[in-house]
């Protein structure tokens, strides 16, 4: 039915569908177009480029046949059909505001729409829901409608929400905002490299190892590995080097440089500093008696003691380097020193101590927290005749290593050794020890006796890339 709130629609087609029809019955009664203006002006039909338009008089005058009857022209015009056509023409809103229900407020786009509250983007255009302008780069927090819309790939509840991996997304993730990720740098929708890269220090946001002096990113910050061994773990590309590392962490000693040995051996290798002279670095201890004298002990890698006194007893000497590195392997690479005079040699015990009876001999080894051996330099004749040519084995008892044989003067040169001892068990941090027979009676001691004399210095940048490494 033709609504009464609509009359334009009601009388725009009514008339017009009248219109055909006087035409049409005008045809059959055989008036001509000219006969029909002029009776059309006569009685009072307005006339509108040909088209009569029928008013209430010429409709009762006859001349518009009424609304129940059909013409020859095969145009139905009884009320029914009129009323019919008045209703196709009728506004769809009420299956466009059924269609808007369904959706409203999270439309997508492409949907209609009436206002941006309708769309999940808040953006309406020309009745259909539309991208937000930010889009496809909308910063977390913005209104969205599909993930495509975010910088972040993600949207969730019509709003751009941080990706899986913020607050700690690596450089290339995408990202919504810096504290999406690492390096806290969002650039383009993509997290960056930090400014600092590729020399971040420890604590510096960072979203890949690149970006760290250190070469490990761990959660989004630089840290300084504890040891050559966890850097190799946490990051398999690391090359050898020097790189900082902090063994006891934060707020203990302060980071320092040491060179990474990733090569020998399946890579791993700490060098220890040789500063001998810093408590800091180096305890080394004389417990019980004592018949040795130190002359030498600096920071360059160098530390001597001497036999300089004669007892019935051992003099014990522990050298343990302080920062906790767990050590299960010790290196000895190109690791100068020399354990003898002119006249007399250490001569060290292979695979064990020497005992009371033993008061001659020396001992060579590493110990743990309870300061238990857990390892020899020398627990095999192999390993003394490895050494170089610098030792003779002898098979004792006891077994030992010495350079007594070597000749009527001994040399008392420095000589490089290259030994590698596994320990029987992991301990904390490396603790040296040396067992010094107190028997002998040489004098003067100070050149002729026994010593014991490291001299391995460090590179020209102060690092040590030889001499005692540890994994």
């Amino acid at each position: 039915m033709v609504s009464a709130d609509m009359p334009w629609r009601a009388t725009g087609v009514s008339l017009g569908l009248l219109a055909l029809a006087t035409a049409a019955g005008c045809g059959a009664s055989g008036t001509t177009a000219a006969s029909t203006d002029s009776g059309a002006r006569e009685s009072g039909l307005a006339v509108d480029s040909g088209r009569p338009v029928a008013d209430a008089t010429s409709r009762d005058a006859g001349h518009v046949p009424p609304r129940d009857a059909r013409v020859e022209t095969g145009i139905d015009v009884s009320a029914a059909a009129l009323d019919a056509a008045d209703d196709s023409l009728q506004p769809r809103d009420g299956a466009r505001a059924d269609a808007l229900s369904a959706c409203t407020p999270a439309c997508l786009d492409g949907a209609a729409c009436a206002a941006g509250d309708d769309c999940a983007s808040g953006v309406c255009t020309l009745g259909s829901c539309a991208p937000p302008a930010c889009s496809p780069s909308c910063v977390d927090g913005a209104r969205c409608a599909v993930a495509t819309d975010c910088a972040s790939g993600v949207c969730t509840a019509n709003s751009c929400a941080p990706p899986a991996c913020s607050p700690s997304c690596v450089d290339g993730n995408l990202c919504g905002a810096g504290a999406d990720c690492g390096s806290a740098v969002c650039t383009n929708g993509t997290c960056a490299t930090p400014a600092c890269a590729p020399a971040c220090i420890a604590g510096s946001p960072c979203g890949a190892n690149v970006d760290c002096a250190s070469t490990v990113c761990s959660r989004g910050a630089c840290v300084d590995p504890t040891s050559c061994l966890t850097l190799q773990a946490s990051n398999t590309m690391a090359a050898s080097g020097v790189y900082a590392i902090d063994p006891d962490g934060p707020g203990g000693l302060a980071p320092f440089d040491v060179y990474c040995d990733m090569t020998t051996s399946g890579g791993g290798w700490t060098v220890l500093p040789l500063l001998f002279d810093n408590p800091s670095y180096w305890s080394i201890t004389h417990p019980g008696t004592s018949c040795v004298t130190i002359d030498v002990q600096d920071d360059g890698g160098d530390y001597r003691q001497y036999q300089s006194s004669s007892a019935t007893a051992f003099s014990l000497t522990y050298m343990q380097f302080v920062p906790p590195i767990p050590v299960t392997t010790v290196q000895f690479v190109d690791f100068a020193y020399s354990n003898s005079g002119s006249a007399n040699s250490m001569d060290f015990v292979v695979d064990g101590l020497p005992t009371a009876m033993q008061l001659s001999y020396e001992g060579w080894y590493f110990v743990d927290a309870g300061l238990t051996p857990v390892g020899y330099v020398f627990s095999a004749q192999a390993q003394c005749l490895a050494a170089g040519g610098s030792y003779a084995y002898s098979v004792g008892p006891p077994a030992d290593c010495s350079r007594d044989a070597l000749g009527p003067t001994i040399p008392v040169a420095l000589f490089e050794m290259n030994e590698t001892v596994s320990l029987s068990a992991t301990v904390p941090t490396f603790d040296m020890a040396l067992m010094q027979g107190c028997s002998s009676n040489l004098a003067p001691q100070t050149n002729e006796g026994e010593q014991f004399h490291i001299a391995t210095p460090p590179n020209a940048s102060g690092v040590w890339q030889a001499g005692i490494e540890v994994r």
